[in-house]
């Protein structure tokens, strides 16, 4: 590419993408069982496990992105084996108003879900390349409940959307 079509030029216009990657992770009131951050790099069924603890505060997931400039999306691709009346609260730390800043929940599931969260006031969410997640539980935990994480990807730009996109066509 650029070709020519009787005398007009094509030019391919996608503008160019990256993908962030989980560089650091700390767990409170759960207990991590895998231990082994590249898990959260990869769509490849190999998950991050939690086993959620018992009674206040059972799970919190911290992870944090580093070199970050800026980015528009939020992909995870989770399993939580809960109850339908525990919530997880997807969050990313907001250092303006300095608050996680809710930006998706999700439930006990029978399988795993891919999770697309548009961000639009990443510029809030940035501090010295520093971008800060959370998943965190709300009601009083079950330490028979457990999640799973296949991935979690911050994405600047439009291909990995198109990628996913086609994977799960295929």
């Amino acid at each position: 590419f650029p070709s020519h079509d009787n005398g007009v030029q094509c030019v391919l216009r996608v503008d160019p993408s990256t993908t962030y990657y989980v560089n650091s992770t700390a767990i409170a009131g759960g207990t991590n069982t895998t231990s082994n951050i590249s898990l959260l790099n990869s769509y490849d069924g190999l998950s991050y496990n939690i086993s959620e603890g018992n009674g206040a505060e059972p799970l919190t997931f911290y992870m944090n992105f580093t070199n970050v400039s800026s980015f528009g999306q939020m992909f995870v691709r989770e399993y939580y084996l809960g109850s339908a009346s525990h919530f997880i609260k997807v969050q990313i730390w907001d250092y303006d108003d300095n608050v996680w800043e809710d930006y998706f929940e999700f439930v006990g599931q029978d399988g795993f879900t891919i999770i697309s969260v548009p961000v639009l006031d990443s510029s809030e969410h940035i501090s010295g390349g520093i971008v800060k997640v959370r998943f965190y539980h709300v009601q009083n935990g079950v330490s028979s409940h457990r999640l799973y994480i296949d991935f979690v990807w911050l994405q600047n730009g439009i291909r990995l959307v198109l990628v996913l996109i086609l994977m799960v066509m295929l």
